[in-house]
């Protein structure tokens, strides 16, 4: 089959959303696909690439959010482009990655006869770059719409009620494993980590607040960067706990599991509703225990009790304390660890998530066959 995936960015940008497309296009390459990626130009590079597992394109020049707002005339271009781009590669199944314009060129520009479309709704996209009619347009134009969590099934459904005649399709991510094996869990559990996009959503100030609850040898170590980073930096003095944070800065994909490895327990303190929760995911990849907040799609991924630990939002002392029972119990630590590494080989593997999305494939093909 010719799969055709449409994405606003992808590599060498890099997040999660461009490695996930990576990584299920490489799962499809391997179970005997054609797939080709769709994204915008970057910059240096050429706008075909070709490489062993896909093709990618880089096009759609004038696809800046703000060339648009400012002339909506472009939006109808850019649609018709990609209506010419479509019908000479000809994909027989296009999956759209909802993050952003793309989504919506791609599916008001789609001819008569073109492909199936499934959407795969990522976040919730409710901004000044996608109103909620732009949003409607696109999840109402869909053949099928699939969500990460059935958590962000509900959001949408929330904020565009009745958008979709048919319910949303949940396919929980799924997430490549590292090629390094976990160490085991040092008994002291001192070591925390935090990490991604250094952002207010993401809470790190409440790590910074347990952190100062918890005993003086415990350390912090906080990875990404963002412009919430100089505010951290500045809590960090204020509470006195700057000597006890390690402010690592980015770190590119490939080594995070080699981070994680270093850590006793991983801290995930959002206060945004996360659609899925990749981080959760990677913890449980190399055993490692997990303290997250109980928001969006993270009860999906974390067992509370079996493979981590939830807490409320926006509860510092509450996060305190569930590294602390961690910490005075390694073998209870040990045992989350363990159970979320054997979870996620289970309910997280690649190779599960692009099965998942064949199936989805499959159906709308057979509803596109000429006996239907």
């Amino acid at each position: 089959m010719r799969i055709l995936h449409w994405t606003d960015n992808f590599l060498p940008r890099i997040g999660g959303l461009e490695i996930f497309v990576r990584d299920l296009a490489r799962a499809q390459r391997a179970a005997g696909h054609e797939v080709h990626i769709c994204a915008s130009p970057v910059p240096g590079l050429p706008a075909l690439e070709t490489f062993p597992d896909y093709t990618v394109h880089r096009r759609a020049a004038d696809s800046r959010s703000d060339s648009i707002l400012a002339d909506p005339r472009s939006l109808g271009l850019m649609a018709r482009a990609g209506a010419d781009f479509r019908r000479r590669l000809r994909p027989e199944l296009v999956h759209v990655h909802l993050c952003g314009l793309p989504s919506l060129v791609e599916l008001i520009g789609r001819p008569a006869d073109s492909a199936p479309v499934l959407v795969t709704a990522h976040t919730t996209v409710d901004g000044p770059l996608l109103s909620p009619a732009l949003t409607r347009r696109i999840l109402s134009s869909a053949d099928l719409v699939a969500t990460v969590s059935a958590d962000l099934a509900a959001a949408l459904e929330a904020h565009l009620p009745g958008a979709r005649e048919r319910p949303y399709e949940v396919v929980l991510n799924g997430v490549a494993s590292p090629d390094l094996a976990p160490s085991p869990l040092r008994p002291a559990g001192d070591t925390l980590l935090a990490f991604g996009r250094v952002v207010p959503e993401k809470g790190f100030d409440l790590a910074l607040r347990a952190l100062a609850l918890l005993p003086a040898e415990t350390r912090l170590v906080l990875a990404g960067d963002g412009p919430a980073r100089p505010g951290l930096e500045a809590l960090a003095a204020e509470l006195g706990v700057a000597s006890r944070i390690d402010f690592r800065g980015w770190v590119h994909p490939d080594d995070v599991p080699a981070l994680i490895d270093t850590a006793d327990c991983v801290l995930m303190p959002s206060r945004w509703r996360e659609p899925f929760g990749l981080v959760a995911v990677q913890a449980g990849q190399m055993g490692r225990p997990l303290v997250a907040t109980r928001v969006g799609g993270l009860p999906e991924i974390v067992r509370d009790g079996e493979t981590g630990l939830l807490v409320p939002p926006e509860d510092p002392a509450a996060l305190a304390a569930a590294v602390l029972r961690l910490r005075t119990d390694p073998g209870f630590a040990a045992r989350l660890g363990a159970a979320a590494r054997r979870h996620t080989k289970e309910h997280f593997a690649m190779d599960r998530c692009a099965a998942d999305y064949s199936a989805l494939y499959a159906r709308l093909l057979r509803a596109r066959a000429p006996s239907a």
